[in-house]
């Protein structure tokens, strides 16, 4: 496949036409250019670049508003790598510690916090990642900072069936950890105009 700039907007156009009647095309079309930014030593410099730009701006935001997180999340990491090597270089250097330590600490840290919500009586869902490298370097620049200034380098996700249980979560966590208050944001008390509805927090973790 040659990725110009002219066959990617009539792929572009082409999965756009398609995803409303045949979801599940999209999500094999999505595969593919995740497959191409795997084997990316196989396109020239030029075509690559086009796909890493597709994939940032359009393929990966599709991934996610379609609930597949593990393909938006590689395929904005492979993206990153093509257009940013040396970001991604750092990165991965200063995040020396394996993917399997950071998705151990991870489990470990969801095992205590699904302890401390059964004390309250808290029923919920736990799941949690350790944040991907687009992720964390989007984030260093818009708050214009160092790695050293991100906290919040893994991510863990509590759901809960009401308002009050997500408030009552949040306070279980807030006792148990110290928060940072200038990355706290509470979107069920200012509700976002698509309607998402959660609380958005940073703590300082155990062994942090």
């Amino acid at each position: 496949i040659k990725v110009s700039n002219d066959n990617m907007k009539e792929y572009i156009r082409k999965m756009l036409m398609v995803l409303v009647d045949y979801p599940r095309l999209v999500v094999l079309m999505l595969c593919q250019v995740l497959c191409y930014l795997r084997h990316r030593q196989y396109f020239d410099t030029g075509e690559i670049h086009n796909l890493a730009r597709a994939s940032l701006e359009i393929f990966a935001p599709i991934a996610h508003r379609l609930g597949i997180g593990q393909v938006k999340w590689e395929m904005e990491d492979l993206a990153f790598r093509v257009l940013h090597l040396s970001d991604y270089k750092y990165l991965s250097e200063e995040l020396a510690q394996s993917r399997v330590q950071r998705e151990h600490y991870i489990e470990q840290v969801k095992e205590f916090v699904g302890e401390i919500l059964n004390i309250q009586g808290i029923q919920a869902s736990i799941t949690g990642r350790p944040k991907h490298f687009y992720s964390i370097w989007r984030k260093m620049l818009k708050k214009n900072k160092s790695l050293a200034q991100i906290y919040d380098l893994h991510a863990i996700r509590i759901l809960v069936d009401t308002h009050a249980e997500c408030y009552r979560a949040l306070g279980a966590i807030h006792t148990q950890w110290r928060y940072l208050p200038e990355e706290f944001d509470d979107y069920i008390a200012n509700a976002k105009i698509n309607g998402y509805q959660s609380i958005h927090t940073a703590v300082i973790g155990p062994n942090q």
